[in-house]
């Protein structure tokens, strides 16, 4: 899908039936949004993509590539290099999340680490017991700002 297809299509998912009505609940001028229709989408300001982005739900790569068809998706080019292996791609939010867990543990070990002599590390049971703690911590403090 092109761009315009997947902004009709947010569209209607969200239940907006004209670009007046979408142009009021994005902080966008009206006479932007038509001009995707009569004079093309080349010339896209950031700022208007990252309002889109933002109501919608999704990625400013999903509006931008039309081979990108999950609106969570990202396009993963973006260093512009011939390997990507650097590059995570996610079949869905749970195998998404449960990897930032995963670099949130590691990112959490390595800071625990840097506080401390080499000799001092962690054990596999002492590192284990550290990330629940601090886990159960970081969900504790989310809980109160949630509320």
């Amino acid at each position: 899908m092109n761009f315009l297809q997947k902004l009709e299509s947010l569209m209607q998912s969200h239940k907006i039936d004209n670009l007046h009505v979408l142009s009021e609940k994005c902080d966008i001028p009206y006479t932007t949004l038509k001009g995707f229709y009569d004079r093309g989408t080349e010339k896209i300001q950031r700022l208007t993509l990252k309002k889109l982005a933002k109501f919608f739900g999704c990625t400013t790569d999903y509006l931008i590539y039309d081979e990108i068809k999950d609106p969570l998706m990202a396009y993963p080019d973006i260093c512009n290099t011939s390997n990507n292996s650097h590059v995570k791609w996610f079949n869905n939010e749970d195998e998404m999340i449960k990897s930032l867990e995963e670099e949130f543990q590691k990112d959490l070990l390595d800071q625990y680490n840097a506080l401390f002599d080499k000799d001092d590390r962690l054990t596999e049971e002492e590192k284990k017991f550290f990330i629940n703690f601090l886990t159960e911590k970081h969900k504790e403090i989310d809980e109160k700002l949630d509320k």
